[in-house]
């Protein structure tokens, strides 16, 4: 059995088109290689015969996964999620991200419905079109991200590198889920690197948490169990501009709003990445806010969990834990 993507009615949009290829080139790279048991892996494409024509249709034909975790958080009642459950996803998915940064790569849309799985608990991260390629950072670099090479892998070596590498190009700063996005792309920071995919990542795993069966009968600190779930994402994407000022508005709910009624307020050294909006994230911390405590809120737990969700979702991207060392 398989699966098959459709993209169908290919569209003249360039960005688009650079996202396809991005895919393609990220999966077929990595079904090559025999040490990859984290991606899903392509097994054949299937173009049109005729890329000028009404019909533009392409499809990737995939190993077959039945679910995603999007699907299994929808229906916990169906799924009956025990914790060790849990451990289990949360151990497999930081294994497929950890070979993925090792790889170089960065997939940048980390979120339930992007995360496969099969009755075994077996995990394959899909969806490669905001993936990017990590290489380290040069000062004079003036390239832009997206608009170039846009599905280089560099043969997705292995890097054993121990410093993570920063990025040649300034990257596209729309990127991320929302309710799984980190402060570093909501406050539209020009750089930014693997650590991205590992607060999506720590998002998921509380989410998990709050739907196991440990949990489910708890009036929890979430919202419909999702973590962060803001409802705009100033100043990335704000709310419509505010008709008689024209200026964009920032919500009650907004994303930002609701990470610190969560982390609570930051202290100086959880800002010292900040290179663009500093001044609007001490505006909003004028208020003390007090830090929930995930060793309450998840009481049930075993106390190394919890450790390894703080320390996936820390404000500073410096200081968030890599795929490699949550696994030790």
């Amino acid at each position: 059995m398989v699966a098959i993507k459709c993209i169908d009615k290919l569209p003249d949009n360039p960005q688009v088109y650079k996202r396809i290829i991005r895919e393609f080139q990220i999966l077929s790279q990595s079904s090559q290689m025999i040490n990859n048991h984290h991606l899903i892996k392509l097994l054949d494409v299937i173009a049109p015969e005729n890329f000028e024509g009404a019909q533009k249709y392409l499809f990737l034909v995939t190993e077959y996964m039945p679910f995603d975790l999007y699907e299994l958080l929808q229906n916990t009642d169906k799924f009956d999620l025990m914790e060790q459950e849990v451990v289990q996803i949360v151990y497999n998915y930081l294994c497929a991200l950890n070979y993925l940064h090792q790889t170089n790569i960065m997939h940048r849309d980390i979120k339930p419905s992007n995360i496969l799985i099969d009755q075994n608990l077996n995990v394959r991260i899909c969806d490669f079109g905001l993936a990017r390629e990590m290489v380290k950072f040069d000062e004079d670099s003036e390239e832009e991200d997206s608009d170039s090479d846009p599905g280089s892998t560099k043969g997705l070596k292995y890097c054993n590198e121990k410093v993570k590498p920063k990025l040649t190009r300034k990257l596209t700063k729309h990127v991320v889920t929302r309710w799984y996005r980190p402060p570093e792309i909501i406050l539209t920071q020009k750089r930014y690197d693997s650590a991205v995919d590992i607060w999506s990542a720590g998002c998921i795993m509380a989410e998990l948490l709050f739907c196991s069966k440990s949990y489910m009968q708890y009036e929890l600190v979430a919202q419909d169990r999702i973590l962060f779930k803001g409802t705009s994402c100033f100043p990335l994407s704000p709310m419509v501009p505010d008709t008689n000022t024209g200026r964009p508005r920032v919500g009650k709910n907004d994303q930002l709003r609701k990470i610190f009624s969560i982390l609570g307020t930051q202290e100086e050294d959880d800002l010292t990445f900040l290179e663009e909006n500093r001044r609007y994230v001490n505006k909003l911390m004028t208020e003390k806010i007090q830090k929930i405590n995930f060793f309450e809120e998840f009481d049930k737990s075993p106390k190394g969990l919890i450790q390894v969700l703080e320390k996936m979702l820390l404000f500073n991207p410096e200081h968030r834990q890599s795929a490699d060392k949550l696994l030790q």
